[in-house]
């Protein structure tokens, strides 16, 4: 394991069904914007509108470089069904380098 350069890092995107993260991650990969993505089903309660929501969906995490961020983003937002989509950036702090390389060579 070694310390990581900046240039790493997860988005934590939320999606209300499968089937709409599939698909938008499938683009994502496609333009090579991210190197892999992990599906997890999650159930949420949060305020929206003034008013408790309690709903279930899915949670990814890609992994990608830090410089694909605003990319990832606006392509995302494009073709969420959410108004205001839940998208973040999370920093890796280490990962193994023969990983670090792969991802440098999938997102290039």
């Amino acid at each position: 394991m070694i310390n990581l350069p900046q240039y790493m890092i997860y988005v934590y995107i939320h999606y209300p069904t499968l089937k709409v993260a599939r698909r938008i991650s499938k683009m994502l990969l496609r333009k090579h914007l991210v190197a892999c993505v992990n599906f997890f089903k999650q159930e949420d309660m949060y305020w929206w509108q003034g008013k408790m929501v309690h709903t279930k969906g899915i949670v990814t995490l890609a992994i990608t470089q830090k410089k694909h961020y605003t990319a990832i983003e606006t392509l995302v937002k494009k073709y969420h069904l959410f108004k205001v989509p839940c998208i973040m950036e999370l920093p890796i702090g280490r990962a193994l380098p023969a990983y670090t390389r792969w991802l440098k060579k999938e997102t290039s």
